[in-house]
């Protein structure tokens, strides 16, 4: 068993969107979490809170906790903000499976409702806690 610590990388994608990166997983796993007032990558603990929650998808995925965008203009909506996590996403990561929780979770239902004419069968949508209730039904990820 390896006793070196694992890598977590803090940033911004394309100078807007605060992210926290870990694992090393051939996939890129994608979480949205709920909306909060800052606009920052995580700080240390954050990040290392995000790591333990998360990190037992750190083998099969390289997973991504990724922020709100900076700047959002009064009556962005959660369509908006779901366009722009597609075009981020499509930009700089690929095909990635999607995760979202509470406001994230909204988010994540409209991506994968912008995406359905180019999903692949690789690409699942996992919604923790749906609100409101969604006839779209949760594909459970695998590590």
């Amino acid at each position: 068993m390896s006793t070196k610590r694992p890598v977590i990388q803090r940033g911004h994608f394309l100078g807007e969107y605060p992210y926290v990166r870990f694992g090393s997983g051939r996939e890129n796993l994608v979480i949205l979490p709920g909306i909060t007032l800052e606009n920052e990558p995580p700080n240390r603990l954050a990040a290392w809170t995000y790591r333990l929650d998360f990190g037992r998808f750190a083998t099969a995925y390289t997973v991504h906790v990724i922020n709100r965008r900076r700047d959002m203009p009064l009556g962005y909506s959660t369509q908006d903000m779901a366009q722009d996590y597609v075009r981020m996403i499509e930009r700089k990561l690929g095909t990635s499976h999607v995760m979202g929780f509470l406001t994230g979770g909204a988010i994540a239902r409209e991506v994968l409702e912008m995406s359905l004419g180019h999903l692949t069968q690789e690409q699942n949508l996992l919604l923790p806690h749906r609100y409101p209730p969604t006839p779209l039904a949760p594909l459970v990820l695998d590590p």
